[in-house]
C-alpha cells in the first residue's frame, strides 16, 4: 500500500510538471499578440462584428496565471449610428492554478475592467442593437434535438474572488422609439473579496444624465457591507449608506438631496423576516428615522411592526417646492410625527401618536383603523388648534356612508383670540369682529358627553 501511495504521489508530481512546464512554455515562447488575425477573425465568424485590439494581449505566470488585456472594442450592427457597441481601455483577470489542480479550489485575483463602455439602442421601428447578440445565446439543442444537458460543475468545490474593480464606466441607453437617452458615466464599482456566507464590502459611485420628455441629471454614492447565504436564503446587508443629489424637470423644486443610512438589514426567506434597523433618512430638509420589522412575507397578510420620527421638516419650502400656494406664509411653518405602529395591508393600529405643526398638536393613545370592517378608533383623542384644545374618543362603525359615535370635550378658550390668529393667517380676513362692549366672546367652552 505504502509503495502505491509513493507510485500515485509520483504520477501526480509528474502531471503538476508537465502543466507546469506547458504553461511555461506558453507564457515565455507564444507571443498571443501574434495571433490578433486569428482572435477577430473568430470573434468576426461568431457574431457578424468587427473586434478591434488596438493594445497589447499579455500573459502572466507567477505568482498567478494571468490575462492583461489592452484597448479592445466591438463593432456596432449594421445600420447603427454609433460605429463601436461597446469597449473597454484595459481588463486583467489573475488565476491561481495550484490551488485549482490541487484541491479542486479556484482563487481569481482581483477583476480589472478599466473605461468599459456599452452602448445601447433602440431604433423608432423597435430593432436593437443587441438582438443579434442575444441570439447566439439561445438554448443548444443535442443533434437529436434534445436540449444539451447542463455540465456538472461539482467539481468547484470552492470559488474565492478577491474582488471586482470597474473603472470609470459608461453606459447608455438611446431609446430612439421613446425619444429618451439615459447615460450612466463615471461608473465605479468595486468589492472585497466574493466569498460565500462571509461579508463583502461593497462601493459604488456613478453620475446620471436622463434627457427627453423627463430630464434627469445628478450624481449617485452608495456603501455598503453585504453578506449572503443561499443555502440557508439569509441576506444581511450592514451598513447600508446611499446619497443622491439629482436635478430635472420632475424633481420638486428642481433640486434635491438623499442621504439614507441603516444599521441592518436583515432578510431570511425562510423565516420570512425583514429587519430594517437604524433607519435614518434625509429629504427635503426633512429626517425620518426609525426601525422596521416585518413578518410572513411570502403570506398574503404579512405584517410589519416598528416605530418612526419624523423631524425638522419645514412646511414652507415643501409646500413651496411642491408649487402649492398658501393663503399665508405664517399659515404653518414647521412640522414632527413621532409614533410606533403595527399594520398589514388590511389593518393599521397606531400608538402614542404625536403630530405636531408649529404649536399645534394631535395626540392619540391608540388609533385602529380596520379596512375590511371599515372601523375606526381612537383611544385618548387630544387636538390643540390655534390655541383650542379638543379631548375625547372618537369610532367609525363605517366609512360609507360615515357613521361615527363618541364624546368630546372642548376646553375653555377665548374666541376673540382664536378668531385673531385666524385673521392672521389670513384664514377669516373678510371677518369682522364685534364690539368687545355689546359681545365679550373673552371664554368658551363645550362638552359632548355622547354623540352619534
Amino acid at each position: 500500500m505504502k509503495r502505491l501511495f509513493k507510485i500515485l504521489l509520483a504520477l501526480l508530481g509528474s502531471a503538476i510538471a508537465l502543466v507546469l512546464v506547458a504553461i511555461l512554455v506558453i507564457v515565455f515562447v507564444i507571443d498571443p499578440n501574434d495571433y490578433k488575425a486569428q482572435i477577430t477573425e473568430a470573434v468576426e465568424n461568431a457574431t457578424g462584428r468587427t473586434l478591434t485590439i488596438e493594445g497589447n494581449i499579455g500573459l502572466t505566470f507567477y505568482p498567478w496565471l494571468g490575462l492583461d488585456l489592452g484597448k479592445v472594442s466591438l463593432g456596432n450592427a449594421p445600420d447603427f449610428e454609433e460605429s463601436e457597441f461597446a469597449k473597454i481601455n484595459q481588463a486583467q483577470v489573475l488565476v491561481k492554478v495550484i490551488p485549482f489542480l490541487l484541491n479542486k479550489r479556484l482563487e481569481i485575483g482581483t477583476v480589472l475592467l478599466e473605461g468599459a463602455e456599452v452602448t445601447l439602442t433602440r431604433k423608432p421601428n423597435g430593432g436593437t442593437n443587441w438582438e443579434d447578440l442575444a441570439a447566439l445565446g439561445g438554448d443548444k439543442k443535442a443533434e437529436d434535438g434534445k436540449e444539451e444537458q447542463p455540465k456538472d460543475t461539482t467539481a468547484l468545490e470552492e470559488l474565492k474572488i478577491e474582488g471586482l474593480d470597474l473603472r470609470d464606466a459608461k453606459i447608455v441607453w438611446d431609446d430612439q422609439q421613446t425619444g429618451s437617452r439615459y447615460v450612466i458615466s463615471d461608473l465605479n464599482f468595486s468589492t472585497s473579496a466574493l466569498v460565500l456566507n462571509e461579508p463583502v464590502k461593497l462601493k459604488l459611485d456613478l453620475a446620471l444624465d436622463i434627457s427627453g420628455a423627463t430630464t434627469l441629471s445628478g450624481q449617485i454614492n452608495f456603501a455598503s457591507q453585504v453578506t449572503v447565504n443561499p443555502e440557508t436564503q439569509h441576506y444581511r446587508v450592514e451598513p447600508l449608506h446611499f446619497a443622491a443629489i439629482v436635478q430635472g424637470n420632475k424633481i420638486p423644486g428642481g433640486k434635491q438631496t438623499l442621504f439614507l443610512n441603516t444599521q441592518l438589514i436583515d432578510v431570511d426567506l425562510k423565516q420570512q423576516t425583514l429587519t430594517l434597523g437604524g433607519i435614518v433618512a434625509k429629504v427635503m430638509e426633512a429626517t425620518l428615522i426609525g426601525d422596521v420589522q416585518a413578518h410572513h412575507l411570502l403570506q398574503t397578510e404579512p405584517q410589519l411592526t416598528g416605530n418612526i420620527e419624523l423631524t425638522d421638516l419645514n412646511l414652507q419650502k415643501v409646500f413651496k417646492q411642491l408649487g402649492v400656494q398658501l393663503p399665508s406664509d405664517d399659515l404653518v411653518k414647521m412640522a414632527a410625527l413621532k409614533t410606533q405602529f403595527k399594520a398589514s395591508p388590511t389593518k393599521v393600529n397606531l400608538t402614542n401618536l404625536h403630530l405636531s405643526i408649529d404649536d399645534n398638536q394631535l395626540k392619540m393613545s391608540q388609533l385602529q383603523v380596520d379596512l375590511k370592517k371599515q372601523t375606526l378608533n381612537t383611544d385618548a383623542l387630544s387636538l390643540q388648534v390655534f390655541g383650542v384644545k379638543l379631548d375625547g374618543q372618537v369610532t367609525v362603525s363605517q366609512f360609507n356612508p360615515p357613521s361615527m359615535t363618541g364624546q368630546l370635550a372642548l376646553a375653555p378658550f377665548n374666541p376673540r383670540q382664536v378668531l385673531k390668529r385666524l385673521e392672521q393667517a389670513q384664514l377669516l380676513s373678510t371677518l369682522s369682529l364685534p364690539d368687545p362692549a355689546l359681545l365679550p366672546l373673552e371664554t368658551a367652552a363645550l362638552e359632548v358627553s355622547q354623540f352619534k
